[in-house]
């Protein structure tokens, strides 16, 4: 296997085409009925039913119209949080200028991209089969590619971009209490590692999402203890160019469940009862709610851009930790001018 190089489109350019493809088709194709049917649902939900119970048809619209707005603009006001572990972090100096999502961190020495399995049973091919299904919508695959090929501004192709973000050989469909296995190839680098590599010579590892999530709940160890007691803050201008699912994307059966930050208060309509339950306790009565390690209670915001720690990251959330891993989170935080808090557990 040689070694992975970069090659044009750059994956800055991908990734900005595939935002404004998918912002494209939600905002503009189903921008209006997300926005109606989110508002059917409030008015059908007991908890808010109760809440204009006695009003007349119009006016209970009108209060449901009203809620719309207001919900969208709080949840598109809530943190961006990425939970990490302190321990793994900071036991030695942190030298990484970015963070790393999965497929860039798997680059090596040599230039190749081995994927790795991961803690907490987070195996490479289920992971990638999950990335692809979530990220490229159903309109995308199986469909004639156009007669011209290339990527520039205007011709924001979706196979095309496809063929250059999908890691697996294909998209595996989602089954319901079935775990899905994206066909990668396994392999092993120079140093004897095991691992996995993209069969798709034109993946370019740079373009895949780093995933964030919105701590819409105000959680006070940002928006999930499973990935870690302690959390980024993100730059809010962030959250413009984010797509969001509800839950974790473990568990979503595909891109079409994705919202866009404009029409972000239709994640209400994309939930589970339980999540509505959440949504309504923190957004709309403005409950903070406790700390949450249930992948179901996610609300998580991929990121399709580099993420550096000097421009994208505002605030460091430390958990306790002992004296060697606060000393190094110091020094993170010095060196690319992040405010550093301690959590309180």
């Amino acid at each position: 296997m040689s070694s992975w190089a970069p090659v044009q489109p750059s994956a800055k350019v991908v990734q900005h085409h595939y935002v404004n493809a998918r912002a494209h088709e939600i905002n503009k194709g189903q921008g209006s009925k997300l926005r109606s049917d989110t508002i059917a649902a409030f008015r059908n939900h007991p908890i808010l039913a109760a809440r204009f119970k006695g009003y007349s048809g119009a006016k209970k619209d009108a209060f449901c119209e009203d809620a719309y707005e207001r919900f969208t603009a709080i949840l598109q006001s809530r943190d961006l949080t990425i939970n990490f572990e302190a321990a793994k972090w900071f036991s030695q100096e942190n030298t990484r200028d970015s963070y790393k999502q999965m497929y860039a961190g798997g680059i090596g020495d040599d230039g190749v991209m081995l994927l790795k399995d991961g803690a907490k049973g987070n195996f490479a091919d289920v992971r990638v089969a999950a990335d692809d299904r979530v990220t490229f919508p159903t309109q995308w695959q199986n469909v004639q590619p156009p007669a011209h090929r290339g990527l520039r501004p205007g011709l924001q192709s979706g196979d095309q971009i496809q063929k250059r973000m999908l890691a697996g050989a294909k998209i595996e469909a989602f089954v319901p209490g079935q775990i899905a296995k994206a066909q990668i190839t396994p392999a092993t680098n120079a140093k004897g590692d095991k691992g996995y590599h993209s069969p798709n010579k034109y993946f370019n590892p740079h373009s895949k999402q780093v995933f964030s999530a919105v701590n819409y709940g105000r959680r006070p160890n940002g928006s999930s203890t499973y990935y870690g007691n302690s959390y980024l803050l993100l730059n809010p201008k962030l959250k413009v160019d984010a797509l969001y699912y509800s839950g974790d994307t473990f568990q979503v059966a595909s891109a079409d469940a994705q919202v866009s930050y404009k029409t972000l208060g239709a994640i209400f309509l994309k939930s589970t009862d339980h999540m509505r339950k959440l949504l309504i306790d923190s957004c709309f009565d403005n409950m903070r709610l406790p700390n949450t390690a249930h992948a179901s209670e996610l609300l998580e915001a991929p990121i399709f851009q580099e993420v550096r720690f000097a421009t994208e990251v505002a605030e460091l959330h430390l958990e306790p930790s002992p004296p060697g891993i606060m000393l190094n989170a110091k020094r993170f935080c010095a060196k690319w001018g992040i405010k550093l808090s301690i959590n309180l557990l």
